[in-house]
């Protein structure tokens, strides 16, 4: 069966061979050099991941009726050329070639976006704030630093460090912690209470200590130092966090449960 799919796609791949995607100094490379490369970094699945939520997103926005407006679009437009100072035809021009874009690849991005974000507005909008009403003090902000270590032992042993010794968290943090938050000397900055491991939560909804734990969680165990607390609220930033979060939970969803096959791989193996 394996020699029989090469053979159905050699032609395939003989195509992709025949396309020179890149030139240097003259030598040629082949759109197959191409995938093959990307396969090889390991990312080559990661950008056929976006292309496959992409046509998620555009199929859900056909089946509920979500449109990109030529207003909408323009405006997305103006703000993007505004942003990146393109304020006449000849920046935006050298822009486009800079990235290996025209106008028209520029407008289908442009539109993409707008119409993921309608997408979510119009499957989360009320849902987050739904979520909120039920929750609210989980979207509760704490602006802190933690250390995680391997072991309860060694994450006590820390914290009396820093309680009966005075030892600086952030210097214990750099030498001890093995999240990448150790290169901020443990600083995390401000999270929502919901971003946190699930097991160290509580200690946020029920006090307000500065100094949390230690706690065992699924990463480690965790000592957290809190620099400020501010009381949840259903502001525009809580709410777009809410929606995104939503939103990425349907696509692992949608990515879970859709047909999803990769020819090309299989192309690549000839």
């Amino acid at each position: 069966m394996g020699e029989v799919l090469m053979s159905l796609n050699e032609p395939a791949a003989e195509q992709l061979r025949a396309i020179d995607a890149i030139r240097v100094n003259g030598a040629s490379l082949s759109a197959h050099d191409l995938f093959s490369s990307l396969r090889r970094n390991l990312r080559l699945k990661p950008i056929m991941r976006e292309m496959i939520a992409e046509s998620l997103i555009s199929q859900k926005a056909i089946e509920l009726g979500v449109i990109v407006s030529d207003k909408q679009l323009q405006h997305a437009a103006d703000s993007f050329r505004r942003k990146h100072r393109l304020h006449s035809a000849e920046r935006t021009e050298s822009r486009f070639r800079d990235n290996g874009i025209n106008a028209a690849s520029f407008e289908a991005s442009i539109e993409a976006n707008i119409r993921k974000e309608l997408l979510i507005d119009a499957m989360f909008a009320e849902k987050a704030v739904e979520d909120f009403r039920r929750n609210p003090q989980m979207y509760a902000r704490v602006n802190l630093a933690i250390i995680q270590v391997h072991s309860d032992e060694l994450a006590r042993e820390l914290r009396m460090q820093i309680e009966c010794e005075g030892a600086e968290f952030a210097e214990l943090a750099a030498q001890h912690s093995v999240h990448e938050s150790r290169f901020q000397r443990g600083r995390i900055g401000h999270v929502f209470v919901t971003q946190l491991p699930k097991a160290i939560q509580p200690a946020f909804l029920q006090q307000q200590d500065e100094l949390i734990g230690p706690v065992t969680t699924d990463e480690g165990s965790w000592i957290a130092q809190v620099e400020s607390y501010a009381a949840a609220d259903d502001s525009a930033a809580t709410l777009a966090f809410i929606k995104a979060r939503m939103f990425e939970e349907w696509i692992s969803n949608q990515l879970s449960v859709s047909v999803i096959e990769f020819p090309l791989l299989d192309i690549l193996e000839c």
